[in-house]
């Protein structure tokens, strides 16, 4: 199975529903594609693997409760001192509502990745950069 087949398969479909999200529309941005395949490539985790575990109890729980925190979660952005932007600067971070379709497959590798353990899910979120990558792993491990 490769990526493509994934996203388009009616496993992979019924988690619209499932999640009681809406995906946003089909074809997503090349760039949503390309972080999602470097997610799989940089992780490790193969699609198949992500394929299995859309029918597992615990990362549909997973998924509420980590939507639930990312919702208690407010907009932090976080400035090197003496760089905060002015207030009448406008905002460059271009806020997304809703799902684009490929983030149960990109939420379905940090599940996987927390299962094998805290340190592997740390080292691959500070790989991709994404802020506060040990901290953040420990609040996903909490939800498993």
């Amino acid at each position: 199975m490769v990526m493509r087949d994934l996203l388009a398969s009616p496993e992979y479909a019924g988690w619209e529903s499932r999640a009681g999200v809406k995906f946003a529309p089909r074809p997503e941005p090349s760039v949503v594609v390309e972080w999602l395949a470097e997610e799989f490539e940089s992780s490790g985790i193969g699609v198949n693997e992500v394929a299995e575990v859309l029918d597992d109890q615990g990362f549909a729980a997973f998924l509420d409760r980590k939507a639930a925190l990312d919702e208690s979660e407010g907009d932090v952005q976080e400035y090197p001192p003496g760089k905060e932007p002015d207030p009448g600067d406008p905002d460059e971070v271009t806020e997304v509502h809703g799902y684009v379709h490929s983030a149960i497959a990109g939420n379905a590798i940090w599940y996987l990745l927390a299962k094998q353990s805290q340190k592997r899910l740390a080292d691959h979120l500070v790989q991709q950069h994404v802020p506060k990558a040990r901290a953040y792993a420990r609040e996903l491990m909490k939800l498993i």
